[in-house]
């Protein structure tokens, strides 16, 4: 709705968010951000890690260019059942809240977060 009211110079009514509306605003900026990260993550395994060599080759055996796989920031995720938890450990970051946003799974409660491993990452940003 901004968007179309800026394009014909609609002036839109401001109003305060509610402190729940902002907690949600918050929630989400965070979300977006740790999906980056991780996106991030698993691309720079898939483009600079020995880990990330049967990435690459299940990419390039379907023929996708190295200009496409840095365009559209594929990535892949090792066969490693905690290699994400591990990196966000490492870069402090909340994983609750990376469990809410779906990237690791608590399997118990005081068990490891796990994080999903697959041939290949799709990032959409």
């Amino acid at each position: 709705m901004r968007e179309l009211a800026e394009k014909y110079h609609i002036a839109l009514p401001k109003r305060e968010l509610t402190p729940s509306e902002r907690a949600e605003v918050a929630l989400r900026q965070s979300l977006i951000s740790m999906n980056q990260v991780a996106a991030d993550f698993y691309h720079e395994v898939l483009m600079k890690s020995e880990k990330g060599r049967p990435g690459i080759k299940y990419l390039s055996d379907r023929s996708l260019s190295q200009e496409t796989i840095k365009e559209f920031k594929l990535g892949y995720a090792p066969d490693e059942w905690d290699s994400l938890t591990a990196f966000l450990n490492v870069k402090k970051m909340d994983l609750e809240k990376a469990v809410q946003g779906g990237l690791i799974i608590r399997e118990e409660k005081w068990r490891v977060l796990r994080s999903f491993s697959s041939p290949s990452h799709f990032s959409y940003f």
